[in-house]
């Protein structure tokens, strides 16, 4: 094997590892699903501000 296949198989091993997802297939909790419906109702009813608003309320 080359060393340029070694490295591409080395980068390419290394960022798989990276960008996979390591909470693939694990269910949520009970609380966690709660609070994802809640903050769903709360998107849904208006009262979340997007991330800029929130920075410029405290100066960021």
């Amino acid at each position: 094997m080359t060393k340029d296949k070694v490295i591409r198989r080395q980068v390419i091993s290394i960022l798989r590892e990276i960008l996979s997802d390591p909470d693939a297939g694990l269910e949520l909790t009970a609380y966690a699903k709660r609070r994802l419906a809640k903050s769903q109702r709360s998107k849904a009813a208006g009262r979340v501000k997007p991330l800029f608003e929130v920075l410029r309320m405290y100066g960021l």
